[in-house]
């Protein structure tokens, strides 16, 4: 049987403000549904009421890709404790992480009658032939399925846990959580066809998602619900020297990963909130869009005007090698932080609002942006946030680890929670 996914309780009571080694266990080790108290400081002590599994379905770690070495696990430095000022609101948080293996589908794409509207004939190596469901078909039923499979998850923890315990809840979903297998993609065609669709679908899952937990009945929730990847062609990828790297010979693709922030929270207060925003992945990973085998190095590109800090290449990724189908993509996205309101408009705010609720602001790194571009750290990053005092940061995953270093000169980040699409949340018990 296939790995499903599962949601854990624990149910917590953290009202100390807690040292930076606290904070980074903690984010290391949160089951997949987690109560944090007192994320604006506090006294009192803290305790742990106890641990409830919620037998939506088991983690299956077995069935993942290898998790790349990522060196040493760190430990941070004594004494350096996140500043709380002492007028600072105190709020109760809930965090209920859904955790998914974001590498394994559970509707895999369909074989069909030949002659079946859209299908596509592909050839086998022993002569013989398959008919393939249409790309188009596979998505949106794949789309949908992710869809009924975390609103479930989300009544189940919900109903658990009642959010109205808090001030306010943030509930999250992996990194490539909407996304399906590369390897069932046949060709680029396919490929470059359903890019926008994708984004299209799930941009409406989401904004479904939490019109079903109204404020009124769930109390305050922003849903930070895992990210979509997809690729799309570019002209604007150039060599360093300036000519074009992106030709129709020789294409480089752009890829788009990014989660679509949505909340329940009024749009007629005194905050002017956007309706719902979109916040990108700034870098590509060699496990990003892995098919039969991890992406290899390219050419060298010239610098993203996105960040031109970061080194920017080539990848040459294999998504389906019985298919031969191998694509080259740029290192570095220009994928822009998007914000709009409820009619769908974008807005001309080019920032990205993470003070949906008023004292608590919060950061978002998408899996290798928390090591090399990260909010925390890399100045055109913060750039794109309203407030980088944060005191929370989500990072949402597909193969990466918490680090202490990350939160040395981030003095307001009280807690980090994490989400990871390969090793769930509890990927280090060990840790010290």
């Amino acid at each position: 049987m296939m790995a499903q996914p599962q949601v854990n309780l624990q149910k917590s009571i953290l009202n100390t403000p807690l040292t930076r080694r606290s904070i980074l266990i903690g984010g290391m080790t949160l089951p997949a549904v987690s109560m944090l108290t007192g994320c604006g400081g506090g006294g009192g002590g803290g305790e742990v009421e106890s641990d409830v599994v919620i037998p939506i379905a088991p983690f299956d770690p077995d069935t993942t890709p290898q998790i790349p070495d990522q060196g040493e696990k760190t430990e941070p430095e004594q004494g350096t404790e996140p500043i709380i000022s002492p007028d600072a609101v105190k709020m109760n948080v809930g965090i209920y992480n859904f955790e998914y293996n974001s590498f394994v589908q559970l509707r895999a794409r369909r074989k069909v009658s030949k002659g079946t509207a859209g299908s596509v004939l592909v050839t086998n190596k022993d002569g013989t032939e398959t008919a393939w469901e249409s790309i188009v078909d596979y998505v949106k039923r794949s789309v949908d399925h992710r869809f009924v499979l975390l609103y479930r998850g989300m009544l189940t923890a919900l109903a658990e846990r009642p959010p109205q315990d808090y001030d306010v809840t943030f509930f999250t979903a992996p990194e490539f959580y909407w996304n399906v297998p590369w390897t069932d993609f046949l060709n680029t065609d396919e490929v470059l066809v359903v890019a926008d669709l994708f984004l299209e679908l799930v941009t409406q899952k989401v904004r479904s998602l939490i019109a079903k937990f109204p404020e009124c009945d769930y109390g305050k929730l922003v849903l930070l619900p895992g990210t979509i990847a997809v690729l799309k062609p570019s002209v604007n990828i150039f060599n360093k020297d300036g000519s074009d790297a992106s030709t129709d010979k020789n294409p480089i693709l752009e890829a788009t990963n990014h989660l679509v922030c949505v909340h329940n929270l009024s749009l007629n207060d005194e905050h002017q909130r956007p309706a719902y925003m979109v916040w990108p992945k700034r870098t590509v990973s060699w496990i990003d869009f892995i098919g039969d085998r991890r992406c290899d190095r390219g050419d060298e590109l010239g610098n993203n005007a996105s960040n031109p800090d970061l080194e920017n290449y080539a990848h040459v990724c294999t998504l389906n090698g019985e298919e031969k189908l191998v694509v080259k993509i740029q290192r570095v996205s220009s994928d822009k932080v998007q914000a709009f309101d409820d009619y769908g408009r974008q807005l001309l705010d080019t920032t990205f609002n993470n003070e949906l609720i008023e004292g608590l602001p919060f950061g978002i790194n998408i899996c290798l942006d928390y090591a090399v571009a990260s909010t925390t750290t890399d100045k055109y990053r913060m750039a794109q946030l309203k407030n980088t005092e944060f005191k929370l940061d989500f990072v949402i995953s597909a193969g990466i680890r918490l680090n202490a270093k990350n939160y040395q000169d981030a003095s307001t980040v009280q807690y980090a929670i994490h989400n990871d699409g390969i090793q769930g949340s509890n990927q280090n018990p060990n840790q010290v």
